[in-house]
């Protein structure tokens, strides 16, 4: 995701945040 909130709440490949899940 571009924009959103931390990719611990959604799985995606990288986080906006730069907190990455896979």
């Amino acid at each position: 995701r571009l924009v959103g909130p931390p990719s611990r709440l959604l799985p995606s490949p990288f986080s906006p945040v730069g907190d990455p899940k896979r």
